[in-house]
């Protein structure tokens, strides 16, 4: 008489899928953590890549680009590195407002312009980059930002705001000579023009030593607040626009303290803090080229000093 065949009882198959599920949640994190580390090295090599663009900026022009030229919707220092980047240049005429540009450079999604922790670059601005009767024209982000000194200098600029110099930084605003005009509709161009731009800030001002001051470094966006811009909470209109000024530049030190999360406020409005969605840590390139990740726990004091590029003082743990 044939032995019967003996299958799995459901307790025995209870046990096997309890077995699995256990393996899987111990490997689960060490996969994620392993993703993560990943991102933050492709992070890294896009700070590379725009410090060395920055780099060449400045060997062609004998200057770093400028933080704003006056703003009123002028192009911002993201657009005129992009001949720099190894992705080529975008069609864009820098002597042409942000309002004058056709959409497809407005548009234009730039890969190393984005943090693979935080998002993909698929976005586009939601609001902030409108003027008088023009609408708002949707524009590409950015998760990064020029280095443009610590809290005690501050600068505005933009309709209705007077120039005022930041506290000494490797971005500060261009000088003019500009034309300008407002926006309205109709009209060949009836935006700004400008035709030539006086830069100001070189490698030469940077007497405390391009290893201990920052260059561009990761920009604090609240959770949630993708694209939108407000005066109170937050700027991540498009990147490639000056009108609003803060989208891609931020200041760092006392008052202006590395966001901790990304669910952190905003402590100094417009929201001008740097920050970043690797835990703990807030990655930047110094203006001699490295890479630093830097304690999200940093003295403010200290980040100031990094900040700033004439300050004088000794640096300290970061």
């Amino acid at each position: 008489m044939d032995a019967k065949k003996r299958g799995f009882t459901l307790v025995e198959l209870l046990v096997v899928i309890a077995i699995i599920g256990v393996l899987v949640a111990l490997l689960l994190p060490a996969v994620q953590a392993a993703r993560e580390s990943a991102r933050r090295v492709r992070c890294i090599n896009n700070l590379k890549q725009i410090g060395l663009a920055v780099e060449n900026f400045h060997d062609s022009f004998k200057a770093y680009p400028p933080a704003s030229l006056g703003g009123r919707g002028a192009p911002s220092w993201m657009v005129h590195i992009l001949p720099y980047l190894d992705q080529g240049a975008a069609p864009w005429d820098v002597e042409k407002s942000y309002y004058s540009t056709p959409q497809i450079a407005r548009e234009i999604q730039v890969a190393v312009y984005y943090c693979p922790t935080r998002r993909r670059p698929r976005l586009l601005s939601l609001d902030g980059d409108n003027r008088g009767s023009q609408s708002h024209l949707p524009g590409g982000l950015t998760d990064y930002a020029a280095n443009c000194g610590d809290p005690t200098g501050y600068f505005e600029i933009g309709p209705g705001h007077s120039q005022v110099p930041s506290i000494p930084a490797g971005f500060v605003p261009a000088n003019g000579p500009f034309k300008r005009g407002e926006c309205t509709l109709g009209g060949t161009d009836p935006y700004l023009t400008y035709t030539s731009m006086r830069l100001l800030s070189r490698v030469a001002n940077i007497v405390d030593g391009t290893s201990n001051t920052f260059l561009v470094g990761e920009k604090h966006v609240p959770f949630g607040k993708f694209g939108q811009w407000s005066s109170d909470t937050v700027n991540d209109s498009s990147a490639y626009n000056d009108d609003r000024n803060w989208p891609n530049i931020r200041k760092a030190g006392p008052g202006a303290s590395l966001a901790r999360s990304i669910r952190d406020p905003v402590n100094l409005p417009p929201n001008v803090q740097f920050g970043s969605w690797h835990t703990g840590v807030c990655q930047f390139v110094f203006c001699d080229g490295s890479i630093s990740p830097v304690s999200v726990n940093v003295n403010s004091t200290v980040l100031g000093r990094l900040a700033n590029i004439e300050d004088g003082n000794p640096i300290g743990e970061y």
